[in-house]
């Protein structure tokens, strides 16, 4: 009886995995090779200069967004991350930021990417440790709080790495 249940789990487990294995592959693509946005949810169209840099960051390995205040960097690096993780590039992303922009990002995750699960990490020790291991594509946190989790954060592997308000990292501690 016991052999049956594992054998039961690990069939449960096993389709799981392959669910989250699938689960982008199987979804239709938001661009189209030419640039033009087929999916974009609740209504949403980005503006063609988002589109151009949306393409410009995914198609880099290592990039830096840098247009004027206002133009929606977080929409292009939201887009950006829905095509990575579409194209099975990545299956975990971290999202830094000043904590007053924490919301921010959770409630445009929401609108712009309400396909990917996001968690942001928040509250006392305890509460942070679990919600680390809670399941989820993105977690948003504050420099701050990151720099408080790095011994909780150790055994993570992030595919993706959002710097928002990135000159907050020209302190190399």
């Amino acid at each position: 009886k016991r052999e049956r249940q594992s054998l039961t789990r690990f069939k449960e487990e096993t389709i799981d995995d392959v669910f989250e294995q699938l689960r982008y592959i199987l979804q239709p693509p938001i661009l189209k090779p030419v640039g033009q946005p087929t999916i974009f949810p609740n209504g949403h169209k980005p503006y063609d200069f988002q589109i151009a840099g949306v393409q410009w960051l995914s198609e880099h390995h290592n990039a830096l967004l840098a247009d004027e205040m206002g133009l929606g960097k977080t929409i292009q690096a939201i887009i950006a991350t829905r095509v990575v993780f579409r194209n099975g590039a990545a299956q975990r992303a971290l999202v830094v930021c000043p904590a007053s922009l924490t919301t921010v990002w959770e409630r445009e995750l929401k609108s712009w990417a309400p396909d990917l699960r996001a968690l942001r990490i928040q509250g006392g020790t305890g509460v942070r440790c679990e919600a680390w291991k809670a399941p989820a594509e993105i977690y948003i946190v504050s420099y701050e709080t990151l720099v408080r989790d790095v011994s909780l954060i150790t055994q993570h592997d992030f595919d993706l790495c959002i710097l928002d308000e990135a000159q907050k990292m020209k302190n190399p501690g």
